[in-house]
């Protein structure tokens, strides 16, 4: 059964994966709060079936968590998707899995959680891959470095913290509707969002645009939440960390054969080693139950 369930959330990072090139192909046809108020709109309406099931079980914590939860997942869409429009479909997913080194350091300040040993031994091997990664041959740094990698940046803290906070809320409230609530309020914020933009509104009719939206809806927002509440619980959060860092490997594939992104030797070095870290901070404690159970003495 564990590695039917390692194999299901394999699955959901490469449905993942797949996103930022739909979405990056997507912004040359409208603008990212329109797809974002059409992604989390049918979402909601798809999981409005099973929340109603359960509305018996609603609280006002429910509701609460569910608001809070949603300004966030709010903030991190707005922010990957926006990013999308003036970085690679490569860096932002890279980017974007530097949420597992935010989040301890908001658990850290929030909740007065040690930060492990591990995590800081990850994030000495993420920063400099994150210059590699935002480096280019004969470029000075500062120069390389736009506002789409740092709306990444944002979305990987942001998302970090949204970790955290969902941890807590999902310990004594209804995982669906916790899933719901916050699908709902984030549509409504994207709604209002929109409403008050310069982005025009223009249905799209091509099939590369439905198709698109209609994997973000049912793909990557109801399939892949019911399998992790399904599923993630069956492994351990370390090993599940590591299952979750091979969404940026799916996600420079996709990139390479969909958008022929090419990032270099520096670009794939600097991925390499974001990867490298982030397993690390997430592996240490087994490593190191390991190492002191087989020493000497």
């Amino acid at each position: 059964m564990r590695y039917s369930a390692d194999a299901v959330l394999i699955f959901c990072t490469l449905l993942w994966g797949l996103t930022f090139s739909l979405v990056k192909e997507s912004l040359s046809e409208t603008g990212p709060l329109y797809i974002n108020v059409l992604r989390f709109v049918f979402s909601g309406v798809l999981f409005l079936p099973a929340a109603i099931l359960r509305r018996r079980q609603v609280r006002l914590s429910t509701v609460t968590w569910g608001f809070g939860l949603g300004v966030l997942l709010f903030y991190g869409f707005a922010f990957q998707t926006m990013g999308l429009g003036t970085t690679t479909a490569q860096r932002s997913a890279f980017l974007t899995q530097m949420l597992v080194i935010f989040a301890p350091i908001f658990q850290l300040l929030l909740f007065r959680v040690p930060i492990r040993a591990g995590t800081i031994a990850g994030i000495a091997i993420v920063l400099p891959g994150l210059y590699f990664l935002l480096s280019a041959a004969d470029v000075p740094f500062a120069d390389n470095v736009g506002m789409g990698d740092l709306l990444g940046l944002g979305c990987a803290a942001t998302y970090g913290l949204y970790m955290v906070l969902l941890d807590r809320a999902t310990r004594h409230e209804d995982v669906v509707l916790i899933v719901f609530f916050q699908i709902v309020f984030a549509a409504a914020c994207f709604v209002l969002a929109f409403s008050i933009s310069d982005e025009k509104m223009h249905l799209q009719v091509s099939t590369r645009y439905i198709t698109a939206i209609a994997y973000l809806s049912i793909a990557t927002t109801v399939l892949t939440t019911y399998l992790q509440s399904r599923f993630q619980k069956l492994v351990s959060a370390a090993r599940a960390g590591v299952l979750y860092s091979m969404e940026p490997v799916f996600a420079s594939i996709f990139a390479f054969a969909l958008l022929g992104e090419n990032p270099g030797v520096r670009g794939y070095a600097g991925g390499g080693l974001i990867l490298f870290g982030v397993i690390l901070s997430e592996t240490w404690p087994f490593f190191m139950h390991r190492l002191r159970r087989y020493s000497p003495g």
